[in-house]
């Protein structure tokens, strides 16, 4: 009954949101977001209903729309489009935020972690796209912490909400103005009270005592969940993040006087605010308060980066033929999707298919020779980075741009025997990532329960890397870095569950998602090594005297479009 008196995107999240949180609920096939709201994720649902409309065939007849990216390269911004409105990304996005809502109420429900796991992965999200920036020569986001001036960058999103009500468009050079209810006083009086917290080491309760900073209670208060030191003082009704959120989906409309504040802009709204620009700025504004704490911090010591038992004799990428290669090859293809659900005027046995653009990348494995030098096996957390090698000016990347540009590949055990061994992992097995199963279609998959549909929260491994630069252009050079640790120092014993139910969800896309109901599965700080500042300038000087530590150099280089038919990753 509710769906029918409620708007319909707004009872889907909440539906999602209690079919996730619920005990009575678990087992429920939870729907992808794309199976929800294809509206929200295709800007071609009117192209489709109009073809339906004038349609005189039979009714099965097939209907087989192309995407294409919104704008065109008259906007310098259309060049990173094909991230921004991938369907992967929007949609880990959006189940992220349902995993992980802001706005629980109860202690109960509280994630392990969360505030620190909402600083890490979007500062993941932008450094992935400052990464695709580099590919096609745009400098990297611009912090959005100036908010008197024009906002250079504008976005139509072509899209409509679960009514049919279109997004609205911000042209360019709109400036922020506050909106009922928040003012721009507020915001800055948030960012400065924040700001002071991170410098000073604590917050102020409501009551007037003092908490220490800590990047969790951090994440909390930027974001206003249920684990806010002091929401009001720090956050007024929702958040500094929130509402910065809300400012930048009414721009156009502040005071609502011409009525085009709702549905306002995509930026209102988790499952489509990654398609606009603005999101990548105001996030890099979100993660400068996070660093302004992590500035604070002092540099790792050598006791606690190093550890001697072992040591990486070499680190090299191989391709599927199992041959050493120092080049990965990046591309675009094309994938058919069927649009089964959210399509009220599609008659039930139509066939409405999609083909939409990706990006992509060759498979390939890490191998790596290692020495235990040690009489007994060692249990090892092995952690993967990429970062650009050469800064914008070509120089050496400093350490001080690597900790922000690099991204995490991913986070795995192995166990070492005594002496020598080598070993290879296959990068479609990463920690970060999930398949386009996963992403499309968990109605229509052996998804059966809510243990296996949180495996849905996760990042595309379609985008595990950057594109990189074309041939022609020389390609991107990349530092590869692999560094172990000794896992029991990270491992984290959960004795809230029984060993049976933690391990149904195995380890996917743990590193951005956590998993499911349990710790977060790493006691290292979310980044370890590169969140804090470091005594270092250069990665070699980072590694130097660690024998856990390796780069490889490697290039990523762009071939363009893929006509031949890909394999679901």
């Amino acid at each position: 009954i509710l769906s029918l008196i409620t708007n319909p995107d707004f009872f889907n999240y909440v539906l999602t949101v209690a079919a996730l949180t619920r005990q009575d609920t678990r087992r429920m096939k939870i729907p992808s977001a794309f199976e929800l709201n294809p509206h929200q994720f295709l800007p071609i649902i009117h192209a489709i209903h109009e073809y339906k409309v004038s349609d005189t065939g039979e009714a099965t007849e097939e209907v087989v729309v192309t995407v294409d990216q919104t704008g065109t390269d008259l906007d310098p911004e259309h060049k990173v489009a094909y991230f921004r409105e991938d369907i992967g990304v929007n949609s880990h996005h959006w189940h992220w935020h349902v995993v992980y809502p802001w706005d629980y109420s109860s202690e109960a429900l509280a994630k392990d972690r969360k505030g620190e796991l909402f600083y890490y992965m979007h500062r993941q999200m932008v450094a992935r796209y400052d990464g695709e920036r580099a590919s096609v020569g745009l400098e990297r986001v611009q912090a959005l912490d100036d908010w008197d001036k024009p906002i250079p960058e504008g976005y139509a999103p072509h899209l409509t909400t679960g009514d049919g009500d279109p997004y609205a468009v911000r042209v360019p050079d709109m400036i922020l103005s506050g909106i009922e209810g928040m003012s721009l006083h507020d915001m800055r009086q948030f960012r400065n009270r924040i700001l002071t917290a991170t410098k000073e080491g604590y917050f102020i309760k409501p009551d007037g005592s003092r908490e220490e900073v800590t990047i969790d209670r951090l994440g909390a208060a930027v974001e206003h969940s249920v684990y806010s030191p002091n929401q009001v003082y720090y956050g007024g009704p929702a958040g500094i993040h929130n509402h910065g959120h809300d400012l930048l989906a009414q721009i156009q409309d502040p005071d609502g006087r011409y009525k085009n504040n709702v549905p306002g802009g995509v930026m209102g709204y988790v499952q489509t605010a990654c398609r606009d620009p603005v999101f990548f700025r105001w996030h890099k504004f979100v993660d400068d308060l996070f660093e302004s704490h992590k500035r604070t911090l002092p540099p790792y010591t050598d006791e606690e980066l190093a550890w001697s038992n072992i040591a990486i004799n070499t680190f090299e990428i191989q391709n599927e033929l199992a041959r050493s290669v120092d080049n990965i090859n990046t591309f675009m293809r094309k994938k058919t999707l069927e649009i089964i659900y959210g399509l009220d005027f599609s008659k039930s046995q139509d066939k409405v298919k999609v083909t939409v653009p990706h990006l992509d990348h060759e498979n390939f494995n890490y191998k790596l020779s290692v020495t235990n030098h040690t009489s007994q096996n060692q249990v090892a957390t092995v952690r993967i980075f990429l970062a650009p090698k050469n800064s914008d000016q070509g120089v050496d990347l400093l350490m001080e741009d690597y900790r922000t540009l690099c991204i995490e590949l991913d986070k795995f055990t192995h166990t070492v025997s005594p002496g020598e061994q080598t070993f290879t992992r296959s990068a479609e097995a990463s920690s970060v990532t999930i398949h386009w199963d996963n992403i499309i279609g968990s109605l229509n998959t052996d998804i059966n329960d809510y243990d296996k549909s949180f495996c849905g929260c996760g990042w595309p491994h379609y985008l595990l890397l950057p594109r990189g630069r074309s041939k022609a252009e020389g390609g991107s050079d990349y530092s590869l870095f692999v560094m172990m640790t000794d896992w029991e120092q990270d491992r984290v014993l959960d004795e809230s569950r029984p060993e049976s139910e933690c391990d149904q969800c195995g380890s996917n896309a743990a590193s951005y998602c956590g998993l499911l109901n349990e710790k977060y599965p790493d006691k290292k700080p979310m980044g370890y090594p590169f969140d804090r500042l470091t005594k270092a300038t250069t990665l070699d000087g980072f590694m130097e005297g660690k024998s856990n530590m390796k780069s490889t150099d490697i290039k990523i280089t762009y071939k363009g479009q893929l006509d031949l038919k890909s394999g679901d990753k």
